[in-house]
């Protein structure tokens, strides 16, 4: 064999200025390694890396600081979760700081389980924690699909013994013939155990490292509830003992509200009255006059409060022991008709309308649905519901329920028909949301994805597992989402109480730009029509003359709430008076 070339050989000269040169580099290499510099021995800046590579050692933990904190985790495996919840009780899926969500239950149930290390326990991106699809707050998900690194060794009890899955260790699955790994099933059965009764895990899968449970969803299929006496006309709701029912509390609400109404617009009503006062000028910009009038503002709020016991809910209705009595059942034309309705959403097309924050021009307003109908009739304490299916590429922030709210206001009677050949133009219209009550994820779909792992070896695709898992989803789905849903129409009245308030607003109205809403401008004439009433409109312009009094008078601006305190009394009286026997 050659001997080895000398240290320095390479350089130019060899020899001993070649050796030389070597014991140059090797004191230079240990002036850095003392964190000094080539020039005159200064100290160099030590980097954020250098620093961490200190603290923890050349070769990890073995060369680490006793003192430090270390939280080793155990080898990670890329898994999917397939799972299931009622969001009755969650404020949506996503985790939300200072509310309860569904993604904080579930990360924390693996965490307690050994599925998530403590060091990666409350920051998701460490564990590359993805999800399929959001839900609002209130809405359900029958399968539900996040991905994440998750941890799958064997668990140890407090005698350090294996956990196994014996059955009187832990509860029988309710598909015992799904044939899965024995880790997956055991991580399945500990984390179930750790999480509440509304939310449940159905299965376990591993997947490729490049799987995206977001990005390699090729559609979502969601299933809206609701009753179907929610398709009567307005008339007929109204004419039955539930509708009666239901008025009466929407006029005990409203009642509240327009109250809280005038005193929210009563600032702008009172500066309108005091232009061109000498202590306004002609623009009634004085900040002393708009600190009087929202001092005025406030105290009224307050009085009416006070007041609001006595006209919020009317003692004739019995509020105890109420059962619904409805033997409404949907025909086969009402049927037809409404899956016409639905039938307007199909293929790609602007839904600007059916979202916030999104505008006509922008590409994300352009969402493609797939179908829209009617899926089943349901029965629930002699109520029939109906079950509508929607599948679609991807949906915005309420769209769902503003696609339903819609189709239902035209069934209704609220909305007219022809409102389908605007609204996914440029023009924005004001569209009814229907309550989140009813709806619910039914499953997302991975098309693409499925092809891909067809060619890899022992690999099952997540329509594979969700077909293997179907009986544990549909008792789910009817037990934990679509019987809470009924349960809670039944004895709560959501929907009557939706269509009440649907009955009375512009809905399905065109919003111009620079200009009140429909809303807006509905409020604003309530509350005209109540400061205009024969017996408010005095004591009103008795308040507006006092107020004027005040902003013309700038020395007692200060001390104005001991001045019109009587006045204001007074017209919070009259308002009381008013909003006893308001009706819309």
């Amino acid at each position: 064999s050659e001997r080895p070339v000398p240290t320095g050989a390479h350089k130019p000269g060899g020899g001993a200025q070649g050796a030389d040169t070597a014991a140059d580099d090797g004191a230079k290499l240990q002036d850095r390694s003392e964190g000094k510099d080539d020039r005159g021995g200064k100290k160099r800046k030590k980097n954020k890396n250098q620093k961490r590579r200190r603290a923890w050692g050349d070769r990890g933990w073995d060369n680490a600081d006793p003192n430090m904190k270390r939280t080793k985790s155990g080898k990670k495996t890329f898994v999917a979760v397939l799972f299931g919840y009622n969001g009755e009780r969650y404020a949506g899926l996503q985790i939300n700081p200072g509310v309860v969500t569904v993604e904080e239950t579930l990360e924390k149930a693996i965490f307690e389980a050994g599925g998530i290390s403590e060091s990666n326990h409350g920051q998701l991106q460490k564990v590359n924690w993805t999800r399929a699809a959001r839900t609002d707050k209130g809405v359900s998900a029958a399968c539900q699909i996040v991905a994440l690194k998750m941890m799958l060794g064997e668990e140890k009890s407090e005698e350090g013994q294996k956990d196994t899955m014996a059955a009187n260790d832990v509860e029988q699955d309710d598909d015992d013939n799904i044939e899965e790994e024995p880790l997956l099933k055991m991580a399945k059965r500990r984390i179930n155990r750790k999480l509440p009764d509304d939310i449940r895990v159905f299965a376990i899968m591993r997947m490729t490292k490049s799987f995206h449970s977001k990005t390699h969803c090729t559609s979502r299929t969601y299933d809206y509830v609701l009753p179907s006496y929610a398709l009567l006309k307005q008339d007929d709701v109204f004419k039955t003992e539930i509708g009666q029912r239901a008025l009466v509390k929407k006029h005990a609400r409203d009642r509240v509200k327009l109250g809280k109404d005038i005193a929210k617009c009563l600032p702008g009503l009172v500066k309108e009255e005091l232009k061109g006062s000498s202590a306004t000028g002609d623009g009634g910009d004085n900040s002393d006059v708009t600190a009087l009038c929202s001092e005025c503002a406030s105290s009224l709020a307050d009085k009416l409060s006070d007041r609001a016991a006595t006209f919020a809910v009317p003692t004739s209705v019995d509020n105890g022991g109420y059962q619904y009595k409805t033997g409404y059942r949907v025909t086969e034309d009402i049927v037809s008709r409404l899956n016409g309705l639905l039938s307007n959403y199909l293929k790609p097309k602007n839904h600007h309308n059916f979202t916030v924050g999104v505008n006509f021009k922008l590409s994300r307003a352009i969402r493609n649905i797939m179908s829209f109908e009617i899926a089943e009739k349901l029965e629930f304490e002699g109520v029939e519901f109906i079950r509508i299916r929607v599948h679609g590429q991807s949906f915005m922030l309420h769209q769902i329920r503003k696609m339903i709210g819609l189709a239902v206001a035209v069934m209704h009677g609220t909305v007219d028909e022809s409102v389908y050949a605007k609204v996914f133009k440029e023009t924005r219209f004001h569209i009814p949301k229907a309550p989140a009550l009813g709806l619910f994820l039914d499953r997302p779909h991975y098309k693409q994805y499925t092809r891909k792992v067809a060619t890899i070896e022992n690999r099952k695709s997540v329509k594979e597992v969700v077909e293997t898992c179907h009986r544990s989803i549909q008792e789910f789905r009817k037990d934990k989402i679509i019987r809470s849903i009924c349960e809670k129409e039944v004895k709560g009245g959501e929907f009557l109480s939706w269509l009440a308030c649907m009955a009375d607003n512009p809905w399905g109205l065109e919003i111009e730009e620079g200009k009140y809403t429909p809303i807006e401008a509905q409020i604003l004439k309530r509350v005209n029509a109540a400061l205009n009433s024969k017996d408010v409109k005095p004591q009103f312009d008795a308040l507006v003359t006092r107020l004027k009094a005040l902003a013309n008078d700038t020395g007692v601006v200060s001390e104005s709430k001991d001045n019109y305190g009587e006045v204001l009394t007074s017209f919070a009286d009259a308002l009381v008076q008013y909003l006893r026997e308001y009706r819309t």
